[in-house]
């Protein structure tokens, strides 16, 4: 048994969230919290789901090096607490939850070491069930204050995208582009990157997940970039595409406009009760049309929430509150043209409300705004 285990200091999550700071009306540069009434709400839908035995959770313990501190997901959707070496006891029958935090010396308050808890050997006789087909189904749909953080992260994240648009110039360089989208990110109150900036520009634009971002950009080439804010623990997820020097070629227009109108016509059928393999024909269809009939159709993509690609089952019928990227492309490596449009979109009772409008997307409006900061 290890010290932390030891001697835990126990506090009911009611205490801990006291000292959460939540407002109604949230200042532009201020970042997103969540009331405590929203973990609470979330750990009742939880046990009723499960009916009876406990939960034990384990926060993270140390985090990535170089990068900022990020909860383990799942805890953090039960308890909003964002420190390491923390444990969860939720029992099931009345719903009463337990948060231990280990006693830490001063030492160990400058230097967190890892949690060693041992379950199986600690509780030989206990069964032990996976949690997370519970979790998962109550993470895809998205709760009231969840959509409203999402809505912010769409603006700003949009904005991101539309400033590095703006900064496109010849001569100028990748990391450029994801400079000037991660300072509106953060200057809006983003905690952090929803994930890595992906900026591909010319021959870069067909390596799909492209991080580097260190190519000079050249006159004639694509943009391709993929980049989103973090509010939360609240997620978005953008992808536009764009020509360097203002102007597409007669290839990278008509590819453009095929994967713009199977975008828009993908979303627009996203609503309640209907499938993927139906927002699949549909960009089959367009693609066809176009004269790309070799190229992949694609349809309403991945979930989106506490992950760029979050949890959830894809085989089921589109519900209210379920959040979704959708992303057709079309791809021509000859050419060097990967023509990308994602949009982060939330199911409704109607039409889809898509969280990422902001930014341009439409041929003229797009082209208009690129180099616009020279």
């Amino acid at each position: 048994m290890t010290r932390m285990a030891k001697i835990p200091k126990k506090i009911t999550l009611a205490t801990l969230f006291l000292s959460v700071f939540f407002a109604t009306s949230v200042a532009t540069a201020q970042r997103a919290t969540y009331p405590p009434e929203e973990f609470t709400e979330r750990r009742a839908r939880l046990c009723e789901r499960l009916n009876s035995g406990a939960v034990l959770m384990f926060s993270e313990t140390m985090p990535r090096y170089g990068a900022r501190f990020r909860q383990d997901h799942d805890f953090f959707y039960l308890t909003g607490y964002e420190g390491r070496n923390a444990v969860l006891l939720l029992e099931v029958d009345d719903c009463e939850a337990r948060l231990y935090l280990p006693h830490q010396g001063d030492r160990e308050k400058f230097i967190d070491g890892p949690n060693w808890l041992k379950i199986r050997s600690r509780y030989p006789y206990a069964e032990l069930r996976d949690l997370t087909p519970h979790l998962d189904r109550l993470r895809m749909i998205k709760t009231p204050r969840e959509i409203e953080v999402l809505r912010r992260a769409g603006k700003v994240s949009a904005d991101g995208i539309a400033a590095a648009i703006r900064a496109t110039r010849a001569g100028g360089w990748e990391y450029e582009l994801e400079a000037a989208a991660k300072h509106v990110f953060l200057k809006h109150g983003a905690e952090m990157e929803a994930y890595p900036a992906i900026v591909g520009s010319g021959p870069n634009g067909l390596i799909w997940h492209w991080v580097r971002n260190d190519r000079q950009l050249q006159d004639g080439d694509l943009v391709v970039m993929d980049y989103g804010a973090s509010f939360a623990y609240m997620t978005m997820d953008i992808t536009r595409t764009w020509p360097v020097n203002g102007k597409f070629d007669e290839v990278q227009e008509r590819a453009y406009r095929a994967v713009l109108e199977a975008q828009k016509a993908i979303i627009a059928a996203m609503r309640p009760g209907a499938t993927r393999r139906h927002t699949t024909a549909i960009c089959r269809e367009i693609y066809d049309r176009w004269g790309f009939e070799d190229k992949p159709a694609h349809g309403a993509g991945h979930f989106v929430g506490l992950s760029v690609h979050d949890v959830g089952d894809s085989s089921l019928p589109f519900e209210p509150g379920m959040v979704i990227a959708v992303e057709p492309i079309i791809e021509i490596p000859g050419r060097n043209i990967h023509v990308r449009i994602e949009d982060t979109v939330l199911i409704t009772e109607g039409a889809p409300e898509i969280l990422s409008a902001a930014v341009p997307k439409e041929v003229d409006a797009l082209l208009a705004l690129v180099g616009s900061s020279r």
